[in-house]
């Protein structure tokens, strides 16, 4: 096969003028699949690195916390697996179930005998944090009541509108700002794949972001206090415990299960500040080496989103646009707070952190962009 013909269907060479491969599509999904497989393989490691010690303290196996996010994760996999075979057009039409869900949890989350700290909590345990699940749904309601810009006017964006604003607001309520402002930027991103100008996206960042400060401004206990707390990085505080953990790795860092966190220097090494334990025991290279695995789920995201809008299928377009910025935001915020450059708590290492509820979302979610990627990317299916 000419050297041409091998490159035209590569997804970092593909190029609209050229055709792919007949009947074989981008290599993308194959390239997601790694790429998503290494992520949630070295989040399990690292989960267990972090958590053996803690499982033990608490009289528990030491493979507990491992192996419920080894369950979790296989759970996700085979619930994605069946939700893969569901038509295309019930996919698009899912935020008809997605949106009522997603406000009842939502409201759950604001009952305080079955919520704590955000979360819903049954018999001490938790289930999951509404807050997260609205982050993880909104891709889909987004794709589906957003209107596009050639049928959008006022008197049929009110309620679509109504239903964004009241999931936006009682995320922030719920699960604090760092949520906010993940759902704020999706929404911007939904719109603008929808087709709105420029005038248009900024108008959909700028006015839930004013509004969002301007709630913050009236309620700063509620809103602004974590934050404010964050601002500042105290010695003896778990924060700056995790800051000077990740600014005093090695460059290949100390070694699987050998890192300080595990022996008390870091607060909670298993759950928000695990990117702080994964940076000790595995050093630069092993940032660097995250960070290339978003970068290269960041590529795929965008190409795909560009092959939906080709075809024309601008819900799948913005639900792949979403599901990619939702990993790759939480990746970000989680990193940059543990390291204390961005004062936004609360959110969770995707793949990484012990909560089954978040494990079980994040590989489900994978197998459902893993269709949108596959099908976006073959040439012979495009409208």
């Amino acid at each position: 096969m000419p050297k041409s013909d091998i490159r035209s269907y590569d997804d970092f060479t593909y190029a609209a003028g050229n055709k792919e491969k007949e009947g074989a599509g981008s290599l993308s999904p194959f390239t997601f699949l790694c790429t998503v497989l290494i992520i949630a393989l070295l989040g399990l490691i690292v989960l267990y690195s972090s958590s053996y010690r803690l499982a033990i303290s608490q009289g528990l196996e030491h493979y507990w916390y491992f192996f419920r996010s080894f369950i979790a994760a296989v759970s996700g996999f085979a619930v994605g697996a069946i939700l893969k075979l569901m038509p295309m057009k019930t996919m698009r039409k899912s935020w008809i179930v997605l949106l009522p869900l997603t406000l009842i949890a939502l409201a759950l989350s604001f009952i305080p005998q079955i919520s704590h700290d955000g979360w819903i909590v049954i018999k001490g345990i938790r289930i999951i944090e509404p807050a997260s699940l609205s982050l993880w749904t909104f891709p889909f309601i987004a794709g589906g009541i957003i209107r596009e810009r050639d049928e959008a006017t006022l008197r049929n964006s009110l309620l679509p509108g109504a239903a964004i604003a009241a999931i936006m607001a009682a995320s922030l309520f719920s699960g604090g700002l760092a949520w906010f402002v993940m759902m704020v930027m999706i929404l911007a991103s939904a719109v603008r794949v929808k087709g709105a100008g420029i005038i248009g996206t900024l108008l959909a960042f700028i006015i839930p972001a004013g509004a969002g400060a301007l709630l913050c401004f009236l309620l700063p206990g509620k809103l602004l206090s974590p934050v404010i707390a964050s601002l500042s990085l105290q010695p003896g505080t778990a924060l700056a415990a995790s800051a000077e953990t990740i600014r005093s790795s090695q460059v290949a860092g100390a070694g699987l299960g050998l890192g300080s966190g595990l022996l008390g220097g870091i607060q909670d090494p298993a759950g928000a500040f695990i990117f702080a334990s994964y940076a000790e025991e595995l050093g630069l290279i092993g940032i660097l080496a995250l960070l290339f695995l978003i970068f290269l789920v960041a590529i795929l995201g965008a190409r795909t989103v560009s092959r939906a809008k080709e075809r024309g299928d601008y819900v799948s377009a913005v639900i792949v646009s979403g599901i990619v910025l939702s990993v790759i935001l939480r990746f970000i915020i989680s990193m940059a707070y543990c390291a204390g450059f961005l004062p936004l708590p609360g959110v969770l290492l995707p793949f990484f952190s012990y909560a089954p509820s978040e494990e079980f979302i994040a590989v489900m979610l994978s197998v459902i962009l893993y269709r949108l990627i596959h099908l976006m990317g073959r040439e012979h299916e495009k409208k």
